[in-house]
């Protein structure tokens, strides 16, 4: 099988998928058990790209069964516009190693929600390349409460410009005001 040819990514051994899957599948009970147990969606792809093992949250963010799920890539999960985010982030992973990427996730429903994935190269234990391997956080709540804070922060500065604003221009009409002043007492005390 081509998928199966010994292949090297940056001199590194690159498991192909169908020894990777087999590999995951000996301690499957176990961490099945982890991962299902977390919070976070998580994830694992071979070096193609393609799902090898996700938990239950991957299947509740995505609202896709297991079936769909494999046979998909992880872009197809992503907003078109940040597609590229993650796309880009992926190379990165296998650059260096590990990244991350901001990017929104639309359900099988249509439904979005903002996502921050963490993902690094995950090894086996004579360190081959496995594929990699992440993890997702919603952080739709985080992005919405960030932005109303910026929003409210550009309020502030409008207002403390307006205010400082009004306070020069009356520090500056109180002073034309002094300079009247003396300028009537002057203009007074030479018609005694």
């Amino acid at each position: 099988m081509a998928d199966e040819k010994k292949r090297t990514k940056n001199g590194k051994e690159i498991l192909g998928h169908d020894e990777a899957a087999e590999l995951f599948k000996e301690s499957n009970a176990l961490y099945r058990a982890i991962l299902d147990n977390l919070q976070d969606a998580v994830y694992i792809l071979d070096a193609n790209g393609r799902f090898l093992l996700w938990n239950s949250v991957f299947n509740k963010v995505t609202g896709c069964s297991d079936e769909e799920i494999s046979s998909k890539v992880p872009t197809d999960f992503i907003v078109p516009g940040d597609r590229s985010i993650l796309a880009a982030a992926i190379t990165e992973v296998w650059e260096t190693g590990f990244a991350k990427a901001e990017v929104g996730v639309i359900a099988k429903d249509g439904s979005c929600a903002i996502y921050e994935f963490a993902s690094s190269l995950l090894k086996d234990s004579s360190g081959r390349i496995v594929g990699l391997c992440g993890s997702g956080r919603d952080t739709t709540l985080r992005k919405k409460t960030l932005d109303e804070l910026q929003d409210k922060i550009g309020q502030l500065k409008i207002f403390a410009k307006a205010a400082t604003g009004r306070e020069m221009r009356m520090i500056e009409l109180k002073e034309k005001v002094r300079e009247l002043e003396e300028r009537l007492k002057v203009k007074g005390s030479f018609q005694k």
